[in-house]
């Protein structure tokens, strides 16, 4: 399956809809706090993004109920229960990735911007399960969202590359690749020991996607 994703450049295309999310998000969040400066802008912008598509991912693991958001954009489009749902899946997940600020302000002046991403991220919208996405696929996506950056510029949000990433690709490390690492370091640490693995503190100091901590 993942190589019929790779095949068909799934990471592409969903790349292409995460940076259409942004730009509009950070337009709208911008119109709601004219005062915020760039900095917190793409923070905030990519703090809703992580809430929203984290929560679709876990519907088609299983772990929230299926059709959760689209059930509510398409029930009644009430941002107030979007809003609770997103503050429970805070208290429940308790992970700061739903720390959202401005929730209460930004989703009532603009729900229409969350109702359009909900829905894309849903059949027939969206053609592809979540379910099957590899952690190196996301993790593709993740690096490649960190060349660009919302500026603001005369009263427009725009995306547009990072100067120190123009002329540049990012370079991800190969799940193969970070496997062979992990067999030849972590894997030998374990093997004939006692050790509570549980225990074990593990830190990736060039941390990017994830995918070595994912892995491990």
């Amino acid at each position: 399956i993942e190589t019929q994703i790779q095949t068909y450049s799934i990471d592409n295309l969903f790349l292409e809809q995460i940076n259409k999310w942004r730009t509009l998000l950070g337009q709208a969040l911008f119109e709601v706090k004219n005062d915020i400066d760039e900095t917190e802008l793409n923070d905030v912008v990519q703090l809703y993004l992580n809430s929203i598509v984290f929560l679709r991912v876990c519907e088609d693991r299983n772990i929230e109920q299926y059709n959760s958001l689209i059930n509510i954009k398409n029930t009644s489009k009430n941002s107030i229960k979007l809003i609770e749902k997103l503050k429970k899946a805070d208290e429940y997940y308790n992970s700061g990735i739903f720390e959202l600020p401005y929730i209460d302000e930004f989703l009532s002046e603009k729900s229409d911007i969350f109702w359009q991403i909900i829905s894309d991220l849903y059949y027939p919208n969206s053609s592809y399960s979540f379910s099957v996405l590899s952690s190196e696929i996301l993790g593709n996506i993740y690096e490649i969202m960190l060349q660009d950056k919302l500026y603001i510029k005369q009263g427009n949000v725009i995306l547009d590359r990072k100067p120190e990433n123009i002329g540049r690709d990012v370079v991800t490390t190969p799940n193969y690749i970070i496997r062979e690492i992990i067999n030849k370091t972590i894997k030998p640490y374990l093997e004939n020991t006692e050790k509570d693995i549980f225990a074990i503190k593990i830190a990736d100091i060039a941390c990017g996607s994830g995918a070595f901590l994912l892995e491990t």
